[in-house]
């Protein structure tokens, strides 16, 4: 009976090792990616991506939002309707994507903000509801994600309000 035991035991322990072998291989290969968020001295941000995976930071600004504007040094949240307003990322078989964005208000400008892990390739960006006089020449965006790289674009919308 003991001799049984040691035997399943056995199994059971080179079954789970050839389970975990398994699925050691059929995971996908990783990459760290480190990226600087905030001041660069104090911040750091480790990501992990699959391989011939990239991350889109990209950040919107529209504005001035108002006739006479004072830029404050804080943001504060923007008023409710920005929410409905998503960045939508088309990839080159023409598939979309659409992300919330974080949009903020410093006064005179909306500032909008997200980020995404994708696959390598060529992208474009838009937004789902750009009415300010600036969005015909500011969007779409084409940009290009490199595996394991952090690709950046900032998006300038002049608003018309002078």
């Amino acid at each position: 009976m003991v001799k049984l035991e040691i035997l399943l035991v056995a199994v059971v322990i080179s079954g789970m090792a050839l389970a975990f072998a398994a699925a050691l291989s059929i995971a996908p290969a990783m990459n760290q990616i480190t990226s600087t968020t905030g001041n660069p001295s104090s911040t750091t941000t480790v990501t992990t991506v699959p391989m011939g995976y990239g991350t889109l930071a990209a950040r919107f600004e529209a504005g001035p939002t108002v006739p006479v504007c004072h830029a404050s040094a804080t943001q504060e949240p923007a008023p409710t309707y920005y929410s409905s307003i998503e960045a939508v990322v088309t990839d080159s078989s023409g598939r979309t994507t659409s992300y919330a964005v974080d949009w903020a208000s410093n006064g005179c400008y909306m500032i909008g903000t997200f980020s995404a892990t994708m696959a390598s390739g060529s992208y474009s960006l838009n937004l789902t509801s750009c009415s300010w006089m600036g969005c015909r020449s500011a969007l779409p965006r084409s940009f290009v994600i490199y595996q394991s790289l952090t690709t950046t674009v900032d998006v300038s919308i002049n608003t018309g309000i002078a």
